[in-house]
């Protein structure tokens, strides 16, 4: 879809104007994740766990069975809350050193325990790595107040 097609379908009053995310895929395709997480519900996206805090995690055709290939595993994941998409997340398998001049750490490192709350109906192969050599997290949300999300209906 063009940039300009695009720019039509901006609605200046929605949480994002253009009823969707935009990531890159695999292959370098433009990927649309909607707005609505109903959408999400029918999509290639899987429903995992709702984390208070946090909100619905949804994962690329994330099942018990799915490879851990590179292009299998993407590393963006939306996350719903009300009937939207309010966050992007972003999962990468290693390990990031602490910046010892700034003494801050965006990330999350979630262990396997945490992994496999986060995502019940994942694959064991995801599991090995949150131990070897590690998962490094980040959330971007689009919301005011992120920690004020529960999971009562979702």
């Amino acid at each position: 879809m063009s940039k300009e097609d695009r720019m039509k379908m901006t609605n200046s009053s929605s949480l994002l104007r253009e009823g969707a995310v935009w990531l890159p895929g695999f292959n370098g395709k433009l990927m649309r994740i909607s707005a609505k997480s109903a959408d999400l519900e029918k999509s290639s996206f899987t429903r995992q766990a709702c984390l208070p805090l946090m909100g619905r995690h949804y994962y690329y055709k994330m099942t018990p069975t799915t490879s851990c290939a590179s292009d299998k595993l993407l590393p963006w994941f939306p996350i719903a809350h009300s009937g939207q998409t309010i966050a992007t997340g972003l999962i990468l398998h290693g390990k990031l050193a602490f910046n010892k001049r700034t003494k801050k750490n965006w990330f999350e490192n979630p262990d396997r325990a945490a992994v496999k709350a986060i995502v019940p109906r994942g694959p064991q192969c995801l599991y090995n790595l949150a131990d070897n050599p590690g998962v490094v997290t980040i959330h971007s949300y689009y919301v005011e107040a992120p920690w004020t999300i529960n999971c009562t209906g979702n």
